[in-house]
């Protein structure tokens, strides 16, 4: 058996051939168009987007630098709702309604904020003005709430700290001291540097007072610590004064006899008085008439 071999070849590949651009763009030329034109419509739309959105949030915020009154903030929060301004105006509607004495329709408008717009940068803003108006209106239970939410939930926002003063003032305003107290204390813990932390000393020294104020005086019933007064000082008995005997007089000196001459006689001593016998005297009832003597 003779071995056969394979004379079949296979033809080799083809050469790939040149790119056309002229046969491409005869092929795919129109869908090409369709997609060039359509970057650019893009690209236009969005360049039109920036710039529309740049000058709406112009506009909007010229016309909120412009509002002065309720009804102008109102203007501006519709006709240019979903911009920056927009947002402020809204909350500073709330701030002229609270500030009007409408109460309710401020609540309400806070209220609507902040369930519309949880995650808004400005919703904490909300719920500290909420809490303020609250606080006007008199529902201090609403007001407390309030301010625990903003300084429990949001304790890195700058209105943490204004709200743990709310919380003391209220609880001031509701005859409640001590809570008050620890409300500033948690205050002095938790933020050692805050800015309000004179406002703090101020309504510590009040709460301070009125603490004192109400601490009852001791019962009745138990003793009082008597502090005896210091006795006064003893005076010494008065020492008797003796009277100094009177000093005797002087005896007057005596008179140096005058020099007699020589020729002249010493004085004769003077006869010294004779004895007179004493009568016994009688007494006048006693008496009788002497008789005379016979010669």
């Amino acid at each position: 058996m003779s071995d056969t071999k394979d004379t079949t070849h296979t033809p080799p590949a083809p050469a790939a051939e040149d790119f056309d651009l002229q046969a491409f763009w005869i092929q795919h030329g129109k869908n090409a168009t369709r997609v060039v034109i359509a970057i650019i419509i893009l690209l236009g739309a969005w360049g039109y987007y920036q710039w529309n959105q740049t000058k709406k949030a112009t506009d909007s915020a010229k016309a909120f630098a412009a509002a002065k009154t309720a009804d102008d903030f109102r203007k501006v929060a519709t006709e240019w709702a979903g911009t920056p301004a927009s947002a402020l105006a809204r909350l500073q509607l709330a701030a002229a309604l609270r500030d009007e004495g409408k109460y309710d329709d401020a609540i309400a408008e806070l209220r609507k904020f902040t369930s519309e717009n949880p995650k808004h940068e400005l919703s904490v803003g909300a719920l500290n003005s909420l809490g303020l108006t609250f606080e006007s209106a008199g529902k201090l239970d609403d007001a407390l709430s309030t301010f625990q939410q903003v300084s429990t939930s949001h304790k890195t926002s700058p209105y943490a700290e204004p709200a743990l003063i709310a919380q003391a003032r209220i609880l001031k305003t509701k005859d409640k001291p001590e809570d008050a107290m620890k409300i500033l204390t948690a205050l002095s813990q938790d933020y050692p540097g805050s800015m309000w932390m004179f406002e703090a000393m101020r309504l510590r020294r009040d709460l301070t007072q009125i603490i004192t104020e109400k601490t009852p005086p001791p019962s009745a019933e138990t003793p009082a610590i008597s502090v005896e007064a210091a006795p006064a000082p003893s005076t010494p008995p008065p020492v008797p004064v003796t009277p100094e005997a009177a000093p005797a007089p002087t005896p007057a000196p005596e008179a140096t006899p005058a020099a007699t001459p020589a020729n002249s006689k010493a004085p004769e001593p003077a006869a010294a008085p004779k004895e007179t016998k004493s009568k016994k005297t009688k007494p006048e009832g006693d008496a009788k008439p002497q008789k005379k003597d016979k010669k």
